[in-house]
């Protein structure tokens, strides 16, 4: 048997023993290396550099002493990192003659300069590769090429991306790749000849990085006749590729006379196998801490056996090889050829262009699973850095560059070419079913992945598989998160979201395997899922969670809170504290006198109130999965809401950009005159070129309702939302360790809320889901209770309950949530929402306030918003979605006019508070328009937001102060009521001073929009001026059981800058805009829908006005009422026309 076993591995070798192998092996190694020293092409470089052209060391790499800028660099794998704005360098080595290559792998997407340079090439801070005539670059950022002056050449790239650099110095051409797609050539006729040799050259923009490849390793898009500059390992190579197929030969091999039930045959087999990979492994583990063997020889072969028939659920020829690695290759070589197998595997499975059938993707994660389900190279790998680093990119699916071969049909909402052969919604939505269906085989293979990595197979004496993962994950996490990452995960956000949602399905493997494990009473389904210990968000020891430890939480820093809470303070303390403060027992007092932080007050009153607290009585007993909970919680704030809400906005917006084109060129092409055929032709191109845009568009859409936007992914982000607010709730009322909470969960909370809502649909609908009225109570409830906690020390945090309560209640679902709390839980809602006005944070309080009322005011109605993509801002689709929705609440409309007309305390704060905020802010509008149009070279982007903003909460506290002065009249004309006359002096002064102020600027509001300033367009006067009136006709509407109150007309009328004209213009503006309303409403603006009813009841008071006014024997102030003629972009503006 050993004979036939020896000649089926090394046939024609004479080899009959084991004892003749090493000598046979050492024959062989030793006649490649002498045939390769024979057919070498040159005895020196200079010599070499005579024949092709190429001068420099064999090893090519930076020139540490080539660089300009603040940059750093890694002279070992090619990255570059600039740090100012244009760093540049070039290489050791350089080309005069010949054809030659580099590829880049971009880490970044944004500004870089790559290409070729000569030695006199000269560079600075503003200028780069390609900038100068003997310089040549191309930039994918802004898709042009440099030569001195730009030209357009080219593609858009993206992080990840390799572009292949190549030149031909003979030809005198460089021309340029993109993931092996040609570009053309981007230059012709360059220098060549004496004194020009052209170096390999790149200038990157600040932030910007890359890592460049100059034959180090083998190319990803090799271009048939280039060489690259540095020459791969050929007798290495050589000698790797016979020792790997004298292994593959044995692997392969069947003895024909062994009998399966003859134990002692298959065992002296196996014994002899085991002895000749034994001497070849002697001979090629050296060979294997090459990273060009690993790629060129070692990976192949690994992925050939690992695609045998299988033994159960793993490859039988792999899992025999590993065990005879882990047999007899030494610790050191075993260690290192793994961590270079698995650097390259990660590498390859990221660079391998995307095929229809992800068949080579599906390859490499088989290979990799079957890897990990060898427990001692599962180990191994766990401990190494490259797999620490880089086994996330094997979470992610790059889109295939061109998706028309899985897409061939298009279809989307409001196509402006139904009738196009490529167009049908029938073919296009089976299509994107299909590529749902093959993007599951791929991510089936990533939660079996983490499902090996999760395994708990610790023994006494090692730890598990588990317990080795979770705290890389967790500092992998909060790093490759960080803007200040610079590691080898091209567009981290993008890779981290696939792991996430892969991550959720194996987290919910293990929670439901261990939960079968537990008693009825103590287990905990997944969908009820929350970490109730604290400690997980303590455990902040030992190296792997620097990153952790460093995350800001909800009561400070951790190392605050862990001392507070490891303080062992008793529990009465407060009480004690109390009392020694004389019985005032004010936060503020008791902090004063016994210098108490604010966090430890909190801490003492959530120690005190929950001794009285129940403590759930079901716990998850197996601590590392609160940590993999804890992982799912930080992974969707750091990366997933960000990537959804950038790829739903974006995909959207361009393909609306060039429907509304397409549709618009085919508006003009009709109206074209056929005998134009110039025109015509020019038509019939710009057509074809948007028709194609628009359906790459489509597809892109289409790949992302196929891979992000599904059913599954939907279920993760509630399950996630609800998570969180368990978690939330549940450390709030049993503990103190709520503040030990990071400061992402809350953030997570109004994220995946949003991210629910508006991103997923129309393929997966929040509302639809079981659990979906559970959810909304949930929050509900969190967001009312927690809305003032002094636990909170971030103000920008406790700001943003409000800001999440702004969207919340924009969906009647939710606001109905939010009304069926308990009555005392919305009356202290309203009244921590009040006290804000007397505070710095009552900006989202008027904005909530004002949603209360939406729908409810005069002309606060809305028409439905024209879009118009090309001149908006791509979020402006999910601002539309919500903000569109009229749902007041007449709950808390009610409860607030009670708390004013009951509480006066409070009244009186809130009221004066709003109409001070409102001076301040109408103040700075005014300023701030008037600005817009003196400035010399145009206003600037912060003016523009400024104003913006400013005039929105303008909007906001003039439409509360319609809402208290409907729902609650006494305060401003109840002679009984307290400071009544003051207030409605006050307010009666302020809407005067805005009317006449609107009136005396009126062309200030016109002049901005006429000039289409971007920014400007939603600056308008007649949200302002319709907002104003609602408050007059509130407090002009007697009621009929309230004959003592004050007469609001005739104080208006006797105040001294009452004008009559600016009440005319409120009319004239509001007959102008009703007649808009009936035709045909402009693109892309929101448009103030104002009634019939409620044009006749603003005549009515304007008569009445000028009956008191005529009354009183004044002389009559009213002018000519001129026409107000609305342009198309709606802006109001004085024609000249009287009526």
């Amino acid at each position: 048997m050993m004979e036939t076993i020896l000649t089926s591995v090394f046939p024609g070798s004479g080899v009959t023993s084991v004892s003749d192998i090493p000598g046979y092996l050492q024959r062989k190694l030793k006649e490649l290396e002498q045939i390769a020293s024979e057919m070498a092409a040159y005895s020196s470089p200079a010599e070499r550099a005579m024949k092709d052209g190429r001068i420099g060391p064999s090893t090519v790499g930076w020139d540490t002493w080539g660089k300009f800028g603040k940059c750093m660099i890694d002279p070992v794998t090619g990255r570059f990192y600039s740090t100012t704005n244009f760093s540049s360098i070039r290489t050791n080595t350089c080309v005069c003659k010949g054809k030659w290559m580099y590829e880049v792998t971009l880490q970044t997407s944004g500004l870089m300069q790559i290409g070729w340079a000569t030695l006199s090439c000269q560079v600075s801070l503003e200028n780069g590769v390609g900038d100068s005539p003997d310089s040549f670059a191309y930039d994918g950022y802004r898709v042009v090429k440099w030569n001195g002056p730009a030209s357009k050449y080219g593609e858009e790239w993206s992080a990840g991306d390799v572009i292949g650099s190549c030149i031909d110095v003979d030809e005198g051409t460089v021309s340029y790749y993109r993931n092996g797609k040609n570009l053309g050539v981007a230059f012709r006729n360059i220098h060549q000849g004496p004194g020009f040799a052209y170096f390999p050259a790149i200038s990157n923009g600040p932030r910007e990085e890359c890592t460049a490849n100059f034959g180090n390793t083998p190319f990803r898009y090799p271009v048939q006749g280039y060489l690259p500059l540095q020459d791969p390992p050929h007798l290495v190579l050589q000698q790797s590729a016979f020792l790997v197929q004298c292994i593959n030969q044995l692997l392969f091999y069947a003895p024909p006379d062994v009998v399966k039930n003859d134990k002692t045959k298959i065992l002296s087999a196996d014994t002899i196998k085991l002895i000749v990979v034994y001497h070849i492994l002697e001979q090629l583990a050296p060979l294997l801490h090459n990273t060009y063997t690993i790629a060129e020889v070692w990976l192949p072969f690994l992925l050939k056996i690992s695609a045998h028939p299988r033994e159960g659920d793993q490859p039988a020829l792999l899992k025999m090889f590993l065990e005879m690695l882990w047999s007899c290759m030494e610790d050191n070589d075993l260690k290192v050829s793994l961590e270079l197998t698995f650097a390259q595997l990660c590498s390859s499975y990221a660079a391998t262009p995307v095929t229809t059938d992800f068949q080579q993707q599906i390859a490499y994660l088989r290979l990799t699973l079957s890897l990990l389900k060898h427990p001692q190279t599962r180990k191994l790998l766990l401990l190494l850095t490259p797999f620490k680093e880089k086994f996330v990119l094997l979470m992610h699916v790059r889109q295939p560059q061109d998706l028309s071969g899985v897409l061939c049909y298009v279809w989307w909402d409001n196509c402006p070419v139904p009738d196009h052969p490529d167009v049908s919604k029938e073919k296009f939505q089976p299509l994107c079913k299909k590529l749902q269906q093959n993007l599951f085989s791929i991510s089936s293979l990533q939660v079996e992945v983490l499902k090996q990595l999760l395994q708990e197979d610790g023994k006494e004496t090692e730890r598990s598989s588990r317990s080795l993962f979770l705290p890389n994950l967790r500092n992998l996490i909060v790093m490759v998160t960080s803007s200040a990452y610079r590691g080898v995960v091209a567009r981290p956000q993008v890779v981290m979201t696939s792991l996430f949602f892969s991550l959720y399905k194996a987290t919910k493997f293990y929670w439901g395997r261990h939960m079968m494990a537990q008693s009825a009473e103590k287990a905990i389904r997944f969908s009820n899922a929350c970490i109730n210990d604290g400690n997980v968000f303590l455990n902040t020891d030992g190296e792997e969670n620097r990153g952790y430890r460093n995350l800001p939480r909800i009561g400070g820093s951790v190392l605050d809170v862990k001392k507070w809470i490891e303080s062992g303070t008793p529990v009465d303390v407060l009480s004690k504290l109390n009392s020694l403060a004389g019985g005032n027992s004010s936060p503020t007092n008791i902090q004063k006198l016994f210098a108490v932080s604010q966090l430890q007050y909190a801490a003492m009153q959530s120690r005190e109130g929950s001794s009285n607290k129940p403590v759930a009585t079901t716990e998850c007993e197996d601590g590392s999965l609160l940590y993999l909970l804890d992982c799912l919680m930080m992974l969707y704030s750091a990366a997933v809401h960000r990537v959804l809400r950038e790829q739903c906005c974006t995909s959207i917006a361009i393909l609306n950009q060039f429907s509304i084109a397409l549709m618009d060129m085919l508006s003009k092409a009709g109206k074209c005159s056929p005998e134009d055929k110039e025109v015509s032709d020019a038509f019939k191109n710009t057509i074809e070129v948007f028709t194609k845009q628009c359906f790459s568009c489509a597809r892109n859409v289409g790949w992302l309702a196929a891979s992000l936007f599904t059913e599954d992914n939907l279920e993760a982000v509630v399950w996630t939302l609800s998570c969180t607010l368990r978690t939330l709730l549940y450390q709030s009322e049993n503990g103190t360790y709520f503040s030990a909470v990071p400061e992402c969960y809350i953030r997570t909370v109004s994220g995946a809320y949003n991210a629910a809502s508006l991103f997923f649909k129309p393929a997966a609908m929040f509302s639809s889901l079981p659990e979906y009225h559970f959810v909304l109570q949930q929050m509900a409830n969190f967001l009312c209770s927690h809305c003032n906690d002094p636990r909170v020390l971030n103000p920008d945090l406790q700001e943003s309950f409000i800001e999440s309560l702004v969207g919340f209640v924009c969906h009647k679902d939710s606001l109905k949530a939010l009304e069926e709390l308990p009555f005392e839980s919305r009356k202290k809602l309203l009244l921590t929402i009040m006290d804000t006005f007397s505070k710095n944070s009552w900006i989202s309080s008027a904005g909530l306030l004002a949603r209360f009322w939406k729908g409810d005011g005069f002309a606060s109605n809305t028409a439905d918003l024209v879009l118009d993509w090309l001149n908006s801002d791509p979020e402006l689709y999910l601002v539309a979605a919500r903000l569109k929705n009229r749902c007041p609440s007449h709950v808390f409309q009610l409860h607030l006019g009670e708390i004013c007309v009951n509480d006066l305390e409070n009244s009186i704060q809130f009221i004066n508070g709003m109409l001070n905020q409102l001076n301040l802010v109408f103040s700075e509008v005014m300023s701030l328009v008037q600005a817009l149009h003196s400035a010399e070279n145009g206003p600037t982007p912060k003016q523009l937001r400024t104003c913006t903003t400013c005039y929105n909460i303008t909007v906001s506290l003039l439409r509360t102060l319609e809402m208290v002065a409907t729902r609650a009249p006494e305060v401003f004309l109840d002679p009984d009521h307290p400071n009544s006359k003051i207030t409605l002096d006050r307010l009666v002064e302020l809407l005067i001073q805005v009317l006449n102020r609107m009136a005396a600027g009126s062309a200030l509001f016109d002049k901005p929009v006429v000039k289409r300033l971007a920014g400007t367009d939603k600056i308008e006067k007649t949200s302002i001026l319709f907002a104003v009136s609602g408050i007059l006709l509130a407090l002009c509407k007697q009621p009929p059981d309230k004959e003592k109150f004050v007469d609001a007309i005739q104080v208006i009328v006797r105040y001294p800058g009452f004008k009559p004209s600016s009440f005319e213009q409120v009319l004239a503006v509001a007959k102008a805009h009703h007649k808009m309303c009936q035709g045909t409403l402009p693109r892309g603006r929101w448009i103030a829908k104002i009634s019939s009813d409620e044009v006749q009841n603003l005549e009515g008071f304007i008569a009445r006005i000028k009956e008191a006014f005529s009354s009183k024997g004044l002389v009559s102030q009213i002018s000519v009422v001129r026409c107000y003629r609305l342009c198309q972009t709606c802006a109001l503006f004085v024609c000249g026309t009287s009526v």
